[in-house]
């Protein structure tokens, strides 16, 4: 398994992610992509599509007050998703580190 560069910073449960085996929803992002953590099941496993299984509806994403910025591990930085045309872009919008100090 391929380690994860980055992770929303929404927990999977945000976007109606749940385990795949037990159907519960005390899960994390797993340390590996397109992975979750299981607390009950103590496994890493693949969970539900969520959302994820369909369009996302932006606008109604956004009502809902859900987003998809990302937290990148190598650089601690958070990126907020924007979208450019008809292309998804992340642009860094603060070094976490820096963040946790104010």
């Amino acid at each position: 398994m391929k380690k994860r560069k980055w992770m929303y910073v929404m927990a999977p449960t945000a976007y109606e992610i749940s385990c795949d085996r037990c159907g519960g929803n005390n899960i994390t992002w797993s340390e590996f992509e397109k992975m979750i953590w299981c607390y009950d099941c103590k496994v890493d496993t693949t969970g539900n599509d969520g959302i994820f299984g369909g369009p996302i509806p932006l606008e109604v994403s956004k009502m809902l007050e859900m987003n998809f910025d990302r937290f990148y591990f190598k650089d601690k930085t958070i990126r907020k998703m924007k979208i450019v045309g008809n292309k998804i872009i992340y642009r860094k919008i603060v070094e976490a580190m820096k963040a946790k100090e104010t």
